[in-house]
């Protein structure tokens, strides 16, 4: 990942001396929509369920396109993200509402191709690094998992110096959390951990 970063880094850092219609640097922006659902685990007398199936949250950072040949696109961007994950938490006697909000750095290196105004692309969502706050968490603890690498896809539209992207992001494979509470740990299967992310950007 620090190879990943120290190319993106280069690719800035040189955009001076490179044509502006080989190499782009610009920054973006948006908001992006989740969904995020697991079969119930019980943790002693507590019984963790999914939440709010979706939450709302946002993305901003740094964006660097490098077009080779014209209509092939390497766009890779460091992005600041956050994301939020909500449980029902049934302990014997109450029902509450739990919610933990992550913040992360990531870094999505998207290969494609554009037909005129218009992209199509894909590629790895690294996670640099994460932090995560809770809210009435009654004893819960979560372990997302953060050096797990998602896979993202989208669509895109170019209107002069200003872009306006559509992607869909999901991990690949089976993925795990690990749940911990009332001093029991369990591995839990996510069934479904995807998002939405709609922003625009600007290139100088």
């Amino acid at each position: 990942m620090k190879k990943l970063f120290a190319v993106l880094l280069g690719l800035a850092l040189g955009a001076g001396t490179v044509s502006a219609q080989v190499l782009k640097v610009g920054i973006k922006g948006g908001v992006n929509t989740s969904s995020y659902s697991f079969k119930s685990v019980t943790l002693g007398d507590m019984r963790v369920s999914p939440g709010s199936s979706s939450g709302v949250g946002y993305h901003l950072g740094l964006a660097v396109r490098l077009s080779i040949p014209k209509f092939l696109q390497i766009q890779p961007e460091l992005l600041y993200s956050t994301r939020d994950y909500r449980y029902a938490i049934d302990s014997p006697g109450t029902l509450s509402r739990a919610r933990f909000s992550a913040k992360r750095l990531e870094l999505p290196v998207m290969v494609g191709f554009n037909i005129r105004a218009f992209r199509l692309y894909a590629g790895p969502v690294f996670q640099l690094t994460a932090s995560v706050r809770e809210s009435n968490a009654q004893g819960l603890e979560v372990d997302y998992h953060n050096s797990d690498i998602a896979i993202q896809a989208g669509v895109g539209v170019d209107i002069r110096k200003f872009f306006i992207d559509a992607r869909y992001t999901a991990f690949t494979g089976n993925h795990y959390n690990q749940f911990t509470g009332q001093g029991v740990s369990k591995r839990v299967k996510i069934t479904t951990d995807d998002q939405w992310y709609v922003s625009a950007g600007f290139f100088f």
